[in-house]
């Protein structure tokens, strides 16, 4: 369930807290989180007082300070004003694990990863990173309140230590928490949802996870649901540990054509016209209650081109992963492991997950200009879709819809806002949209 992570050996020099809030210093070498604040390493982008609620008290310490009994100490990586990963502290070997059981490609992706843990495990995270984060429970009437950490303890009936993986700046970010045993044994990973957005994504993606389950795949290897619970208005679900750290090879493109065409069985088939999905997927409505905006009304004005030259065209259906992308999926000896389902649906005309995996690997694998890499798509829609029995005449409409689907996403999320590199849809994926349906 975690996406690409930062090494120890990626780890940055800019270990020091930032400046402006030096006045909170202390004599023992420490800075303490004021309440609400949201703006340093220690606020972890605004999310310290949602996993660690008063009266818990969350402090930047240089390393080596020994004070008051912790309910958890992390290294930040890559900085403590930039933190990306949250590594326990102690036990290393558990802080090592929680690196060497992440996904990582071929190559040199898996060479600094392996490193990293090494790097860890023989203390390179003291010795890098001038400060950590601790978390010390408080003292109120009647006991310490509940952290992240003593909720998954105590719904596990065990002791745990978490490592927590926080990603780059975009709107559906949520922390990833992978649990393991102080000697390094992965029990799961789990997704917290930390607003109304990742909530609601936390929530389709345990409803996605047991229907999928039900579906017994034979292409496709997921992780079982442990258990999906609410903890202090956050939306919690935690499934088993997927095996992907394993030496990993490129999925075939036969394996990846069979399992994306048994991901699109798992709803039954059915025929729609184009007009009718984009009503009864709800399209639509998100549409028209985008915030106001020229991206939004662009998207708006563009839907309606396409409507109205091919509403009527009939499309099949069936199901999609919804972020269906090389960094969600490792072929290990013979499994195609798959995760981050939290944007499946169905209906949607075949080929969207085809379609998506084509664009997303071009605009994030190869760093290709983005509206270059959507219009290369358009053009090579006929031959992408061809396997799932789209016509060569239908094919543009197919990924029509689908680029109106993916910018109505980016814009309902607000990606843009959220600093995602993409968010900005009105220069790049709107433009093309808006050209292609009007030619229609």
């Amino acid at each position: 369930m975690t996406g690409p992570m930062t090494s120890a050996g990626q780890m940055s020099q800019q270990t020091s807290p930032p400046d402006k809030h030096s006045h909170q210093m202390s004599g023992e070498g420490r800075v303490v989180r004021e309440p609400g604040e949201q703006d340093s390493g220690v606020s972890v982008f605004g999310l310290a007082d949602l996993l660690w609620p008063h009266p818990a008290v969350v402090t930047l310490e240089r390393a080596g300070g020994q004070a008051e009994p912790a309910v958890a100490q992390y290294i930040p990586l890559p900085s403590a004003t930039d933190p990306r990963l949250l590594l326990p502290r102690r036990p290393r070997r558990a802080a090592a694990a929680a690196i060497r059981h992440q996904p990582a490609a071929p190559g040199k992706a898996r060479l600094r990863r392996d490193i990293g843990a090494l790097g860890i495990a023989g203390g390179l995270g003291d010795l890098a990173q001038r400060h950590h984060i601790r978390v010390v429970a408080g003292a109120p009437v009647g006991g310490a309140a509940e952290t992240v950490e003593t909720f998954f303890s105590r719904r596990l009936g065990r002791e745990v230590l978490l490592s927590m993986h926080l990603g780059k700046p975009r709107a559906n970010r949520k922390p990833v928490v992978q649990i393991l045993t102080p000697t390094g044994t992965t029990l799961g990973f789990a997704k917290i949802g930390v607003d109304a957005l990742t909530n609601s994504l936390v929530r389709a993606e345990t409803s996605a996870l047991h229907l999928i389950a039900a579906a017994h795949l034979r292409q496709v290897t997921t992780a079982e649901v442990l258990f999906s619970d609410c903890w202090n208005d956050l939306d919690i679900v935690m499934t088993s540990p997927l095996p992907v750290w394993g030496r990993r090879r490129a999925v075939p493109a036969d394996v990846l054509l069979a399992a994306t065409q048994e991901v699109a069985a798992v709803a039954p088939a059915s025929t729609l016209t184009l007009r009718d999905w984009m009503g009864t997927s709800g399209l639509l409505d998100r549409l028209a209650g985008l915030a106001p905006g020229e991206a939004a009304s662009d998207l708006r004005s563009a839907a309606a081109d396409l409507v109205a030259a091919a509403g009527h065209i009939r499309l099949d259906c069936g199901a999609w992963h919804g972020d269906w992308t090389p960094w969600n999926m490792a072929a290990v000896a013979d499994r195609l492991f798959v995760w981050d389902w939290e944007r499946f649906a169905a209906p949607v005309p075949k080929g969207f997950d085809a379609l998506h995996h084509s664009l997303q690997q071009a605009l994030v694998s190869e760093r290709r200009p983005a509206r270059a890499a959507t219009e290369a798509l358009t053009r090579g829609a006929p031959a992408t879709l061809a396997p799932y029995d789209v016509p060569p005449d239908i094919a543009p409409v197919v990924v029509l819809a689908y680029l109106t689907e993916l910018a109505g996403r980016y814009l309902h999320d607000g990606q843009e806002a959220a600093g995602a590199r993409l968010g900005r849809v009105g220069e790049w994926l709107v433009p093309v949209l808006a050209t292609l349906a009007a030619d229609l």
